[in-house]
C-alpha cells in the first residue's frame, strides 16, 4: 500500500468538518424544527469553535468508527486481524483527534499525521474529501424521520439522473438528536471520482472528437454513467439523460430516460469485435456517448462510439423521428439508426459531417448528413 504524501493530505479536509461548515454557514432552514434545530446547532457550534457544544449534537466517536468500518468492509488489507484492529483503532483516534483540533483551532495537528504508521497515512485520505467537493452540498435536500432516527440529505440543488447525495444518519437521544455516521461513504467518493474523472478525460482518451457534451464508459470502470441531455422543450417527454450500464450478465445496455419511461438504444457492432459470440462486451473496449447536433434542427443526434482506441472502432449515430401527428402518445418518441460506421481508432466530428482515417493504411471515410441519414463523400 502506497503512503500518500502529506502535502495532500494536509490539503484535504475531513468531510466531517466540512459538512459542518456548510451547515453553520449556508444551509437556510424556514422553520428550526427537529431535527433540523440540531443540525443548525452543530453547525453555529463549529463556527464559533464551541468543542464541548459541537459534542452534544455530533458522535466523533461513532462517526469515526463507521467511516472506519465501512472502509475496511470493501477493502483487503494483508495484515494478520490483530494487527489491522490495531490499524482500525489508530485511524479512528487519528480522525477524532484531527476533527476536535480542527473545530478549537481552526487548524490540522500535524503531529497526528507524523506519528501515524505509513499504512494509516496512506488510507486517511480515504475517508475524506476535498473542500470544493464537499462544498457543493449546500441545500437540504430531503430529511426523513422514523421513530429513533434521522436522515438529512444534502445536494447542490442541481437535478440530474445521476444524484449525488451526502447523507448524514442522526439518531435521536435525551436532549434532542446527534449526527452519528455519513451514510454510503465509499459510494460517495466512488461517484465524485468518476465524475472528476469525466471532466478530466484526455483527448487522446476520446473514441470521437468534436462533442462537447460527452462522457466514456469503462475506461476507467464499468459502474453506471449518465449523459445528461440538451433540454427540449418542443417535444413531450424528450428524454434527460442516457444511461450507459451492464447487467448481470455483462451485456451492455444503454436507455434513453424520459417521463414516459425508458427508451432502449440497440447498438450496431458492425464488424467490431467488441462483443463476444454470447453478446458480452469484450475487455479492453470502452464507449463514449455524446450529443452532436448533424442538421442543425436543435434536437441533436445521439453518437455511441465503441472501440479499443487503438485497431477497432464502430460509431453509432441516433436520430429523433418525430412521430406521425395522429400517432397515440405512446408513440411521440421514435429513435433510429441513422448510421453505422467502422473506423480504426479515432473518429472525428466537423459541420454535419464525420471523419474515419485508416492511419495504418493512409486512407480516410468521410460521410456527410443528407436529410435523415449520411452519405459517402470524398
Amino acid at each position: 500500500m502506497g503512503v500518500w504524501s502529506l502535502k495532500r493530505i494536509f490539503s484535504t479536509l475531513l468531510i466531517i468538518i466540512i459538512v459542518l461548515s456548510v451547515l453553520g454557514g449556508k444551509i437556510y432552514l424556514e422553520q428550526l424544527q427537529r431535527p433540523h434545530f440540531y443540525l443548525l446547532q452543530s453547525g453555529k457550534a463549529l463556527a464559533q469553535r464551541d468543542l464541548n457544544r459541537l459534542l452534544q449534537w455530533v458522535d466523533l466517536d461513532s462517526i469515526a468508527r463507521n467511516l472506519v468500518e465501512d472502509f475496511f468492509k470493501d477493502v483487503v488489507i494483508k495484515l494478520d486481524s490483530k494487527a489491522v484492529n490495531a490499524l482500525k483503532t489508530e485511524l479512528m483516534k487519528a480522525l477524532k483527534e484531527q476533527i476536535e483540533t480542527y473545530v478549537m483551532t481552526g487548524q490540522f495537528k500535524r503531529a497526528v499525521l507524523m506519528d501515524l504508521s505509513k499504512e494509516a497515512r496512506a488510507i486517511l485520505p480515504e475517508l475524506n474529501i476535498t473542500e470544493k467537493e464537499a462544498g457543493r452540498f449546500t441545500k437540504l435536500a430531503y430529511l426523513k424521520e422514523k421513530g429513533q432516527t434521522a436522515l438529512a440529505g444534502f445536494t447542490d440543488g442541481v437535478e440530474r439522473a445521476d444524484q449525488i447525495v451526502l447523507e448524514l444518519e442522526l439518531k435521536k437521544v435525551f436532549k434532542g438528536w446527534r449526527i452519528v455516521k455519513i451514510n454510503q461513504f465509499r459510494e460517495l467518493k466512488l461517484k465524485l471520482k468518476r465524475e472528476q474523472q469525466q471532466k478530466n478525460v484526455r483527448i487522446e482518451d476520446l473514441l470521437v472528437q468534436g462533442m462537447k457534451n460527452t462522457v466514456l464508459w469503462g475506461k476507467f470502470d464499468r459502474e453506471d454513467v449518465f449523459l445528461e441531455l440538451t433540454p427540449n422543450n418542443t417535444v413531450d417527454n424528450w428524454p434527460t439523460s442516457l444511461l450507459i450500464s451492464m447487467d448481470q450478465g455483462h451485456k451492455l445496455r444503454l436507455e434513453l430516460l424520459s417521463g414516459a419511461g425508458n427508451i432502449p438504444l440497440p447498438v450496431d457492432p458492425g464488424e467490431a469485435e467488441a462483443f463476444n459470440a454470447s453478446g458480452q462486451f469484450n475487455e479492453h473496449y470502452y464507449i463514449q456517448a455524446g450529443e452532436y447536433d448533424f442538421n442543425r434542427d436543435g434536437r441533436p443526434e445521439i453518437v455511441v462510439a465503441i472501440g479499443d482506441n487503438h485497431i477497432d472502432l464502430v460509431v453509432n449515430v441516433f436520430k429523433f423521428n418525430p412521430a406521425p401527428k395522429d400517432s397515440s402518445p405512446a408513440t411521440v418518441q421514435q429513435w433510429k439508426l441513422a448510421g453505422v460506421f467502422m473506423g480504426q481508432n479515432k473518429a472525428y466530428l466537423n459541420g454535419n459531417k464525420i471523419r474515419l482515417p485508416y492511419t495504418a493504411v493512409k486512407i480516410e471515410l468521410n460521410y456527410q448528413w443528407d436529410r435523415d441519414g449520411f452519405k459517402e463523400v470524398n
